[in-house]
């Protein structure tokens, strides 16, 4: 599927109307990444997965995905959005959990994690050493974070701007 495709298939597949009509790089990007390093078949784990939508995108490109987020944002607590998430997963294919557990060992071909670190407190070095050891001999570490620009954004928004 062309990354076009792979949108329209996400926005008709996912439960949350107009969630992913805004930026739809981060989804490009995913699809991109995951078509250059990943054949079909081949295994990722995505830690601070949200709504599972990136996720998703990897799983229809015929990636066996695992995916863990709390879901603890506002948001996800609003209603029955954590059911409509699970039953997503669940639908899509996605082995989807609340709860990091160590991973096993040269488990994954990818780890993914998009717009997780910069939430991390502490230093990332002991969580990033246990992903790695998730990573297949080969594998590929794939973090993302925001940039700067979108960072200066969010401080603008708490001062008044």
């Amino acid at each position: 599927m062309t990354n076009a495709e792979l949108l329209d298939w996400l926005k008709q597949e996912f439960p949350f109307e107009n969630y992913v009509d805004g930026n739809v790089a981060p989804y490009f990007t995913v699809a991109d990444v995951i078509r250059k390093y990943l054949e079909p078949g081949d295994t990722l784990y995505d830690l601070g997965s949200g709504p599972c939508d990136k996720t998703a995108i990897a799983q229809a490109m015929g990636v066996n995905c695992t995916a863990v987020d709390d879901l603890a944002d506002d948001w996800h607590k609003a209603g029955d959005n954590i059911q409509r998430i699970e039953e997503f997963a669940q639908k899509i294919g996605v082995t989807f959990s609340r709860t990091f557990r160590p991973l096993e060992p040269e488990a994954y071909d990818m780890v993914m994690m998009n717009d997780v670190l910069e939430h991390i407190h502490d230093s990332p070095r002991n969580l990033l050493i246990e992903l790695i050891k998730g990573l297949k001999a080969g594998g590929y570490l794939f973090i993302s974070v925001p940039n700067l620009a979108n960072i200066r954004k969010r401080i603008d928004l708490l001062r008044g701007k």
